[in-house]
C-alpha cells in the first residue's frame, strides 16, 4: 500500500510539472504574438505617415508651383525620332516640374511673412536689457530658420554638420524630381532617407548612398533554355566602347552577338576603331570631339583615357536610346564564357517584364557610398525615364556634388554619379523602386567573365585567352598546340612553352596558351607565369587538355619534343615563374617580377 501511495504521489507531481510547463509555453507564445502584432501596427502607422507626407508635399507643391514647361521640350532636346510615342508616355504633372525657391526669393517671402510680424507671447519674453529675437521665436519661426539654412547648404542648428546641397541643371533632372543633390562623403555620413512614395514590400528607409535594389524574378529556365515567349518588338543592341587596344576582343564577340540575334554596336574612342568595326559588320558610334590616345602596356590612369571613357560610353548609350533601341552595354574587358552564352543573355533580357527599365550589375555591399552597383554591364530599355536619367547625369557630370580629392579615383568613376542620381530619383517617387533591378547571381556566373583588376590591357587579354573566354575566330586560328602532363613541374612547362615559341616563330604560327599545373593540380596560367610581352605570340587555349589533334590550321606537338628546340635569346627572359598560392598576387590576378620564385630553370 505504501509503495502504491508514493507512486501515485510521483505521478501527480509529474502531472503538475507538465501542466506548469504547458502554461508557461502558452504564455510565451501569446507574448510573442502580441509583440509581433504591435510591431506590425507600428510599421502600418509608419507607412500611413509616409503617405501623408507625400500627399502634403504634393499639395504644397501644387499651391506654390510656377508654370511648368511642356514635357515635350526634353524630347526635342534628346532628338527622339518617334516623339508622339514618348510624349504620350511622359504625361508629367505640372506640380512635379515645380522648382524650389532660390535663397533670395525665400528671404523676400520671409520678410513679408505674417509670422515674423506676429506679436510674441508674454510668457515667451525674456526680461533682459537687450531682447534676443532668437529666444522669442515661435515653433513655426524656427522651422523657417531651418529651411533657410537648408537652402544655403548649411548645417542644422545644434546638429551635426551636414554635407552641402548643389542645384542640378536641365529639364531631365526636373522630370525625375531631382533638382539638387546632397554631397555625400566617400564613406557616407549615416543619414537615413525615406522614399516619397512607398508601396508594400519595399524598404521604408535606408542609409543614403547604400540603397539595395530588388533582384529580378525571371525564372532561370526561361533564359537558360531560351524559352521566353514574351516578344520584344525592338531588336537588342549590344554596345561595347573600345580603342584599338581592344580590337582583338571584337573579332569573336561580333560573330557571337550576331549569331544570337542581336546587333553588335561599337562605340569608337579613336580614329581607327570605326573602320575596324564596319569590317566586322557592326554599327559604329562616334563623338566628333573624342580621340583618346592608344592605351599603353602599362594601362591608363583614371585622370586620362579611362576617366574620359567612363562618361563617353553613356553618351553612346544615349544615342541608341534616342533612336528607340534597347541596349545592353558592357565593358570591353567583359567576355561571354562560351559562344552560345549571348543567346542566354538575349533570352534573359527578353523575359524581363515591361515595368523593368534597367538591369544593373550587383557589386555587393561596399564601404563606399553609391558603389553598390556596377554599370559595366547594364541593360537599358528605351523609355523616357531612362533617357532622363542619363541626360541628367551627363549634364551634371562635373557638378560640385561629385567633387573630391583629385588623387582619389573614386570621384572620377561613373558609379558615384549615376547611382546617386538613380537613388535620388527613386527617393522622389518619379522612378518606381522596382523599375531598376539586379539579375540573379547565377546569370553572370553562367554567362560572362569580367576581367578587372589586371595591371595592363595586354596582360588582361593574354589571361582572357588563357581562361578560354577570349576566343580567336576559326578563320584565324593558325596555332601550335600541345598537351601538358599534369605531373610536370612549372620549370618544365616553362621550358616547353619557350620551345613552342621558337618553333611557332619559324612556322609563322602563334602558340595556343596551354593549361598550367602545379603539384598535380590545375592552376591559373597567369598566376603561375608572367605573361608580359606575350600578346602577339599567343592565341586562345584549346577546348581541353586531352589529346591534341592536327587540323588544317593547328599543328600539334608532344610535350617532350618541345624540350629539344633551342630557346631564342629574345624569349629567354619571358614567362617568369611565381607561386600561384602567393597571396600578394590576388590584387592584380597575375604573376609579376617582384614575386618570382628563386628557382626559374
Amino acid at each position: 500500500y505504501t509503495f502504491r501511495t508514493r507512486r501515485l504521489e510521483r505521478i501527480g507531481n509529474q502531472l503538475r510539472v507538465n501542466d506548469l510547463t504547458m502554461r508557461g509555453t502558452v504564455g510565451i507564445l501569446v507574448a510573442i504574438f502580441v509583440l509581433a502584432t504591435l510591431l506590425s501596427f507600428r510599421s502600418f502607422l509608419d507607412a500611413i505617415s509616409i503617405s501623408e507626407r507625400s500627399v502634403q508635399a504634393q499639395s504644397s507643391a501644387i499651391d506654390g508651383a510656377p508654370a511648368a514647361q511642356p514635357a515635350a521640350a526634353f524630347v526635342e532636346h534628346a532628338h527622339v525620332p518617334n516623339k508622339d510615342k514618348f510624349v504620350d508616355k511622359i504625361n508629367i504633372p505640372d506640380y512635379l516640374n515645380a522648382q524650389p525657391p532660390t535663397v533670395d526669393e525665400f528671404l523676400k517671402m520671409r520678410e513679408s511673412s505674417a509670422i515674423d510680424k506676429a506679436p510674441v507671447a508674454k510668457s515667451a519674453q525674456v526680461p533682459t536689457k537687450k531682447k534676443k529675437e532668437a529666444t522669442n521665436k515661435s515653433g513655426q519661426d524656427k522651422e523657417l530658420e531651418e529651411l533657410e539654412r537648408a537652402l544655403r547648404g548649411g548645417p542644422k542648428k545644434g546638429g551635426k554638420t551636414s554635407e552641402p546641397t548643389f542645384e542640378l541643371k536641365g529639364k531631365a533632372c526636373s522630370n525625375l524630381g531631382v533638382t539638387a543633390l546632397r554631397r555625400v562623403p566617400k564613406l557616407g555620413d549615416g543619414k537615413k532617407v525615406r522614399p516619397a512614395v512607398w508601396n508594400f514590400g519595399e524598404p521604408v528607409e535606408w542609409t543614403h548612398g547604400y540603397m539595395r535594389l530588388k533582384t529580378s524574378n525571371v525564372p532561370e529556365e526561361l533564359w537558360v533554355n531560351q524559352s521566353s515567349t514574351r516578344g520584344n518588338e525592338r531588336r537588342l543592341a549590344v554596345l561595347v566602347s573600345a580603342t584599338a587596344a581592344y580590337h582583338a576582343t571584337l573579332l569573336a564577340w561580333s560573330e557571337d552577338v550576331r549569331n544570337a540575334g542581336m546587333d553588335c554596336v561599337v562605340g569608337s574612342m579613336d580614329a581607327l576603331t570605326c573602320a575596324f568595326a564596319k569590317k566586322l559588320q557592326c554599327d559604329c558610334l562616334t563623338l566628333f570631339n573624342v580621340n583618346l590616345q592608344q592605351e599603353s602596356s602599362q594601362g591608363a590612369s583614371w585622370a586620362g583615357n579611362r576617366g574620359a571613357a567612363v562618361k563617353l560610353r553613356f553618351m553612346f548609350v544615349l544615342q541608341l536610346l534616342a533612336k528607340g533601341r534597347d541596349v545592353f552595354m558592357h565593358d570591353a574587358d567583359l567576355f561571354f564564357k562560351t559562344r552560345d552564352k549571348p543567346k542566354e543573355v538575349a533570352a534573359f533580357f527578353r523575359a524581363l517584364p515591361p515595368s523593368v527599365k534597367m538591369c544593373v550589375s550587383d557589386n555587393g555591399r561596399r564601404k563606399e557610398a553609391f558603389d553598390g552597383y556596377n554599370l559595366g554591364a547594364t541593360y537599358f530599355r528605351a523609355e523616357p525615364e531612362v533617357i532622363d536619367l542619363l541626360n541628367c547625369a551627363l549634364s551634371n557630370w562635373d557638378n560640385q556634388a561629385f567633387d573630391g580629392p583629385h588623387n582619389d579615383g573614386y570621384y572620377l568613376r561613373s558609379q558615384p554619379r549615376m547611382n546617386h542620381v538613380m537613388e535620388d530619383a527613386i527617393l522622389s517617387g518619379r522612378l518606381p523602386f522596382g523599375s531598376i533591378v539586379i539579375p540573379p547571381i547565377s546569370f553572370f556566373k553562367r554567362t560572362m567573365r569580367h576581367m578587372t583588376g589586371y595591371p595592363s590591357v595586354e596582360i588582361k587579354l593574354v589571361c582572357a585567352q588563357a581562361e578560354g573566354v577570349l576566343r580567336t575566330p576559326a578563320c584565324c586560328d593558325r596555332t601550335l598546340a600541345y598537351n601538358v602532363p599534369e605531373t610536370s613541374t612549372p620549370q618544365a612547362q616553362r621550358r616547353a612553352f619557350l620551345g613552342a615559341l621558337a618553333l611557332a616563330q619559324d612556322q609563322g604560327r602563334a602558340v595556343s596558351v596551354p593549361y598550367a599545373f602545379n603539384r598535380g593540380k590545375k592552376v591559373s596560367f597567369c598566376l603561375q607565369y608572367d605573361t608580359s610581352y606575350l600578346g602577339p605570340l599567343v592565341l586562345t587555349r584549346p577546348e581541353s587538355n586531352d589529346q591534341c589533334e592536327d587540323t588544317v590550321l593547328r599543328k600539334c606537338y608532344a610535350f617532350d619534343d618541345l624540350m629539344k628546340p633551342k630557346v631564342r635569346n629574345e624569349h629567354s627572359k619571358l614567362l617568369g615563374i611565381c607561386d600561384p598560392a602567393n597571396p600578394r598576387l590576388s590584387g592584380t590576378h597575375s604573376c609579376s617580377k617582384s614575386n618570382y620564385i628563386k628557382k626559374q630553370e
